[in-house]
């Protein structure tokens, strides 16, 4: 009688995936990321919004990622030693015809989301 491992193959795979995201969340509790707000000029829709997202994922240091087409406002969370800056992301969005303004940078999230004025670059009212 020989004996298949194929039906093995599955709940090993899921554990090792499993083992791989739950240690990479781990390593990042550690460590929080850092927090890019911009404004997004020439932003048009939710599709553009969309496709400047996938762009700015291609990066390994780019966690997380909010585009407002609403308001033009777009939230990074990036690892601590990423070296993104404002150059950067222009780079990333180029092909969209996106560039972005009122970069900030912070250390820390913001335990309560603040969009960007795009008039003024200041912080607005908080999104609720």
């Amino acid at each position: 009688m020989v004996l298949s491992l194929r039906p093995l193959l599955l709940p090993i795979v899921l554990l090792a995936a499993f083992f791989h995201v739950s240690q990479t969340l781990k390593a990042q509790k550690h460590t929080p990321p850092n927090q890019i707000k911009a404004v997004v000029e020439g932003l048009q829709d939710a599709l553009q919004a969309r496709r400047a997202g996938e762009a700015l994922r291609t990066r390994k240091d780019v966690l997380k990622v909010w585009i407002d087409p609403g308001n033009r406002n777009m939230l990074l969370h990036v690892l601590p030693e990423s070296d993104l800056d404002k150059s950067a992301i222009d780079a990333l969005l180029a092909d969209l015809g996106l560039t972005v303004r009122c970069m900030q940078r912070r250390d820390e999230v913001d335990k309560e989301l603040q969009w960007l004025d795009p008039g003024t670059c200041q912080d607005a009212t908080p999104n609720k």
